[in-house]
């Protein structure tokens, strides 16, 4: 009986999750994003913007906490070999749905800070403002050097639940991960 009911919910979960194949545009996208020397840091602010599909927001409704990741890289400019990568740093949060509060909650992995929102486009926007994230130490960029900035967010399918990661990977819905937004730093 134990058996039957599993494969129930991962029969289940696999129509919520292949269903939705003509979704509407989801995803996630780098709005904007800028850096600045600050307080003895390079420190980048950006705005990214999450749309996620129907089958995530099901998934997470039900009790499926997400991750998403926040990959800041620095690279030196260089004329005739690779960009020399200098520095990457990664902001992580988790976002649940709490159905006793009927609350989400953002949690900064780091910090381990949690945020409580009522709705779900109000715990969107809050993960999407990046504030003064210190990406590296200012000694180490040299006046002399010119430097790319690059920034992407997605969300980590491994942190999933395993018997629902395959049929995230093959799911089109679950496939959320901006493109590499890039800017110059000197």
């Amino acid at each position: 009986m134990i058996m039957k009911t599993f494969f129930l919910n991962i029969f289940i979960f696999s129509v919520l999750l292949i269903a939705p194949l003509v979704a509407m545009a989801q995803g996630i996208s780098i709005e904007n994003a800028s850096g600045r020397l600050k307080d003895g840091f390079y420190q980048v602010d950006a705005n990214v913007k999450y749309d996620l599909g129907d089958s995530v927001i099901e998934a997470l409704n039900h009790g499926i906490q997400l991750r998403f990741d926040i990959t800041v890289e620095v690279k030196r400019v260089r004329k005739w070999r690779w960009d020399q990568n200098i520095a990457t740093a990664i902001l992580s949060y988790t976002l649940d749905y709490l159905p006793l509060t009927n609350n989400y909650q953002i949690t900064n992995i780091i910090t381990e800070e949690k945020r409580q929102f009522k709705e779900l486009p109000e715990s969107l926007e809050f993960l999407g403002n990046i504030d003064e994230f210190p990406v590296i130490n200012e000694n180490e960029l040299f006046d002399d050097r010119s430097y790319n900035c690059f920034i992407k967010s997605e969300l980590r399918i491994r942190n999933l639940p395993l018997p629902l990661q395959p049929l995230a990977l093959i799911s089109p819905s679950w496939e959320l991960s901006s493109s590499w937004h890039e800017w110059s730093i000197r």
